[in-house]
Formats: structure tokens, C-alpha cells, sequence
């Protein structure tokens, strides 16, 4: 008989497509990620569980990576304010223009990585947190107070986002509680406290 195209399905596959779909099973998806799905009451849409673990270590690492950039970066800060602290107590030659020009160069260094790394990890981070609300939205759909476009939004919306996010990861964290009562909030509140502070502080010395 005529060879099925790439695209097409025997009987017997569609078959055991639909099977697993109905029951809960596993489906492959295009990426070759296994999702499971649980499903939901009649008209609802079904929604699938992916592994937000790669996504996870991902985002972990670049926050390593971006804490030893940051580290760089006080480096070459310190060393600027001596190099600067030479100049202004009347030091002159070649070694001072030497070091000055390095001192430069570290810093517009250290920059541009820290804008990047900072890109860079903002990415990884909101994508892994939708993952991780989108399986939680299977696990208690109607436990969110915010939609899930505040995922991405509450980050930048201003005003918005001075809580937004807490309230997103605490739903999520709820949500996703095998305890038949959810966990404490402290964890997140501290992580909530330092993002605020880190962000107040920049924003008074840069």
C-alpha cells in the first residue's frame, strides 16, 4: 500500500493517541518532552504537566554565574577608586595612565557582562516561573488571584510590580503543596525582601 508521509498516522496510532488522551497518559510532545495531563471538568481546557526541572538548574546556574560577575564587577569598582584616588593625589607617569586605562577597561567590562548575565537570567527565570504555573494551574485551577499574563507582566508594570510577582509565586507555591495545608510564606517573603532592597539599593547608588 502507499507509504505514510511524515505528518500522517495509522488507525492504530491514532488510536492509542486518543486512548492516551483520554486516560491521562503520557504524550510525547514535538520536543520529545514527556508531558502528563489530569483532566479537567467538561469544557475546560486540558492542560499538560512538563518537568520544570532543566528549566530549574538553568536558572540556578545563571544566578551563580551572575553573582560571580557582580563580584567582578566590585572589583573593578575598587579598583577604579584607587586608580582615582592616585590621579587625585597628584600621582602622574606612565604606570598611573596605565592603570587608569585598565581601570577602564574592567569596568566597561564588567558592565556590559552584567547587563547581559542580567538579560540573560530574567529570561530563564520568567520562563521556568510559567512553567511551573502553568503545571500548578493543573494541580488547583481556580487557586490563582492573578491571571497568568501577570507571570511576565507584574515584573515590569509599574507600581504593579512592587507585589505582583510575591503573589503570583505564593499561589503557586500553594498550589503545588502536597500538604493538605500549604507551607509557610517565609521563604518567599525573605527572597521578596532582599529583591526590594537590592533593587531600592541600585537604584540609589547607580
Amino acid at each position: 500500500g502507499r507509504r505514510r508521509g511524515p505528518g500522517e498516522l495509522s488507525i492504530r496510532d491514532a488510536r492509542r493517541r486518543d486512548r492516551e488522551a483520554a486516560g491521562g497518559g503520557p504524550r510525547h510532545s514535538r520536543r520529545g518532552a514527556t508531558a502528563w495531563s489530569l483532566n479537567p471538568p467538561p469544557g475546560a481546557p486540558k492542560l499538560w504537566l512538563r518537568s520544570p526541572v532543566g528549566l530549574g538548574r538553568a536558572t540556578a546556574i545563571l544566578l551563580a554565574v551572575t553573582a560571580a560577575v557582580d563580584v567582578f564587577a566590585l572589583g573593578a569598582d575598587l579598583y577604579l577608586y584607587d586608580v582615582t584616588g592616585d590621579v587625585l593625589g597628584g600621582g602622574a607617569g606612565a604606570a598611573v595612565r596605565d592603570r587608569s586605562d585598565l581601570a577602564d577597561t574592567l569596568t566597561d567590562a564588567a558592565g556590559v557582562a552584567q547587563g547581559f548575565m542580567l538579560f540573560v537570567c530574567a529570561v530563564v527565570f520568567v520562563i521556568w516561573l510559567w512553567r511551573v504555573r502553568r503545571n500548578a494551574e493543573v494541580f488547583a485551577p481556580d487557586g490563582h488571584r492573578k491571571a497568568r499574563a501577570w507571570v511576565i507582566a507584574g515584573w515590569v508594570v509599574p507600581i504593579a510590580s512592587l507585589w505582583y510577582p510575591r503573589r503570583v509565586v505564593v499561589d503557586i507555591w500553594d498550589a503545588s503543596s502536597t500538604r493538605e495545608k500549604p507551607e509557610g510564606h517565609g521563604l518567599i517573603n525573605a527572597w521578596w525582601t532582599l529583591w526590594l532592597i537590592s533593587n531600592t539599593v541600585g537604584q540609589v547608588l547607580y
